[in-house]
């Protein structure tokens, strides 16, 4: 199998020891390596197997699943006349990142928990 300088290696996703989520690439030395999934830069680290540990059976990546998760809580919110949350393209990348790894924003109410979760579990593999 012949793999783009880049291109993952395997399709599901992985996460690395310190919790940054990522794929396996293969470098410009045709060397393996990790693509951390960084929706605004192209940030590779070096593969060690020891700090990676595949998502088993994700359906989907965290940016892909923050992402449906964001949108679905924005027109929840918009249903409620809070016409004020920004599209995902607007979010800044910490925020971004703080919706992959913790979901909701502290002090959710119950209505948006119940949707995030029901997401999560629908997709989240």
């Amino acid at each position: 199998m012949s793999v783009a300088v880049g291109q993952p290696v395997q399709r599901a996703g992985g996460k690395m020891a310190d919790g940054q989520i990522g794929h396996i690439v293969v470098d410009e030395n045709g060397a393996l390596a990790v693509k951390l999934d960084r929706a605004a830069e192209n940030l590779v680290v070096p593969y060690h197997p020891s700090e990676w540990r595949p998502l088993a059976g994700a359906r989907l990546q965290p940016m892909q699943l923050a992402r449906i998760a964001y949108a679905a809580d924005r027109e929840l919110l918009f249903a409620r006349g809070q016409y004020g949350v920004s599209e995902w393209q607007s979010v800044r990348e910490p925020e971004r990142i703080r919706w992959m790894q913790e979901g909701l924003p502290r002090g959710a109410d119950a209505e948006r928990r119940a949707l995030y979760a029901a997401i999560k579990g629908a997709f989240a593999g």
